[in-house]
């Protein structure tokens, strides 16, 4: 199946609306701005949360020649920082990590991070492209339509995209509920595996 482009999901938000489709994303039609808008607050909201495919663990975050770290701009949350989360004392502050324990933006040495990376349309599975058409669209004809027997994208589907990304996620994390990391050194015993 091939993936979604953003003109493809700025088109179904248009047709949800009965509008005319767009050729190109840069357009200057007021309806397929706002479509594209509500499509990156859909991107962005859904990415809040941990996936497989937004999260990076283990991150090496390196200080530059000023012993500054700078984050990814496309970073939206540090889960922690070291491994198991030694370094409580280091906080994402705008841009940079900052020592709040010495009070300073000054950090000489690498750590790592477990963070949550807010990704393009393009670099995204399309079961999560299809929840953000999905949520977008519905708030997409609420604000426009009004009307609700006008709607043809309703909570139920956003719900069922989402909760085909939900499947998709535990499926490749191999997750099961009472699933134990094996990461965690206070885990005395793994029972995925018995």
């Amino acid at each position: 199946m091939p993936i979604t482009t953003e003109l493809e999901a700025i088109n179904i938000l248009l047709a949800a609306i009965g509008t005319a489709p767009v050729n190109n994303i840069d357009t200057a039609n007021t309806d397929a701005v706002m479509a594209k808008n509500y499509i990156n607050n859909a991107r962005k909201e859904i990415q809040t949360e941990k996936w497989y495919f937004n999260t990076e663990d283990n991150y090496l975050l390196t200080p530059d020649i000023h012993n500054e770290i700078h984050l990814p701009p496309n970073i939206l949350n540090i889960d922690s920082i070291g491994i198991f989360g030694e370094n409580t004392n280091l906080i994402p502050r705008g841009k940079k990590l900052y020592d709040r324990l010495n009070h300073t933006y000054k950090i000489p040495n690498p750590v790592t991070a477990n963070i949550l990376l807010c990704l393009e349309i393009d670099e995204l599975p399309e079961t999560a492209v299809q929840y953000i058409i999905a949520k977008a669209a519905r708030k997409y004809q609420e604000e426009l339509l009004g009307d609700p027997s006008l709607r043809t994208w309703t909570k139920e589907d956003e719900a069922t995209a989402r909760g085909r990304l939900i499947d998709e996620d535990l499926r490749i994390r191999k997750l099961s509920f009472g699933a134990l990391p094996k990461q965690d050194p206070t885990i005395l015993m793994d029972f995925r595996n018995i």
